[in-house]
């Protein structure tokens, strides 16, 4: 696959697990892919978001970080990437605390 590059005001995000699941016994089931919250690896980052008065909102993320995002407000998925709006990333994952 290409390059992918998002429109303005939204991120591509690679989703972490909610892959396949295997029970005690053996019996292997999708886990529930439509959860409303997710964490993963942003990939894309389109251009910032510009209110109706004409200001710009930056995104304060670069790609390779580590996000909190929603899915509430509706996404698409593409390519094995969920692509949600850039004001449904709550956070972006910071180093552990203590860590060396």
């Amino acid at each position: 696959m290409k390059q992918l590059n998002v429109t303005r005001g939204k991120v591509a995000i690679k989703e972490d697990g909610g892959g396949e699941s295997t029970t005690e016994h053996g019996i292997i089931y999708n886990e529930k892919k439509n959860k409303t919250e997710g964490t993963g690896v942003l990939h894309s980052i389109g251009l910032p978001e510009i209110t109706r008065s004409g200001a710009s909102i930056p995104f304060e993320g670069k790609p390779g970080d580590r996000v909190l995002f929603t899915k509430k407000n509706g996404y698409s998925m593409f390519g094995g990437y969920t692509i949600v709006n850039h004001s449904d990333v709550y956070g972006v994952f910071g180093e552990e605390v203590g860590s060396q």
